[in-house]
């Protein structure tokens, strides 16, 4: 993602280049949410979304809200108050502790091809899909607890064959895939660092919800760590 501060007739914003996988397009973010403010939009690739983007917390934030079939939005910020240096220091904080994580392939249009999905929770499922490496019609998708990755043994047939079609999409080899699965499996038994990051994840969503109702967010919470 790039964030490129704009300026039209005195009044500021922001346009964000290249916003994720499923949103294909420029989003327009200014601070008035005027015209050419993008607002509330529906991504063609995935119909059932619903995005906004919206400046907060003095221009130094832009939440990034959507809805998925829910009246409640999950919320991300995306910091902007600096120039880039870092990916840790600058580029979108807020995923790093987002508990819906997902490592995914897309083609050119940012359509979906393959990946591994799931809730940072313990000993949580991972959602392997893909599509077919002879006819793309065909969708395999397969839900696996997390567990089943402590050990290679442990994986079965129909789980091996979408490891080794799904790397194909990611880039990677089937031992590389797998030795990730591997590492995050035992992440996700480490409850006392999942516990913080929720936590984390949990003070943004009502700093966001804080600002939006009443403009002093920042002052009732402090990000946990």
């Amino acid at each position: 993602m790039v964030a490129m501060q704009i300026e039209i007739n005195g009044r500021g914003g922001v346009l964000l280049l290249d916003p994720g996988y499923q949103v294909g397009r420029v989003v327009t973010v200014m601070i008035d949410q005027q015209y050419p403010h993008t607002g509330r939009f529906v991504p063609a690739s995935c119909p059932k979304k619903e995005y906004c983007y919206q400046t907060m917390v003095g221009e130094k934030y832009i939440q990034w809200s959507v809805w998925n079939d829910s009246p409640k939005p999950e919320s991300n910020l995306v910091y902007i108050g600096a120039s880039y240096h870092s990916p840790v220091c600058v580029t979108e904080r807020r995923n790093l502790v987002y508990n819906f994580r997902s490592l995914l392939a897309t083609d050119r249009k940012g359509h979906l091809l393959a990946g591994v999905y799931f809730k940072a929770a313990l000993q949580s499922t991972f959602t392997l899909f893909c599509d077919d490496d002879q006819d793309p019609n065909i969708k395999h998708r397969i839900k696996v607890p997390s567990t089943k990755f402590r050990d290679s043994n442990e994986v079965d047939s129909d789980v091996d064959k979408i490891l080794e079609l799904c790397s194909k999409h990611l880039k990677m080899t089937k031992i590389q895939f797998y030795c990730i699965l591997s590492a995050l499996a035992k992440i996700l038994e480490d409850k006392e660092f999942l516990d913080q990051m929720c936590k984390i994840n949990d003070d943004i969503y009502k700093l966001g919800v804080d600002e939006n109702n009443n403009n002093e967010g920042v002052n009732n919470y402090n990000l946990s760590g």
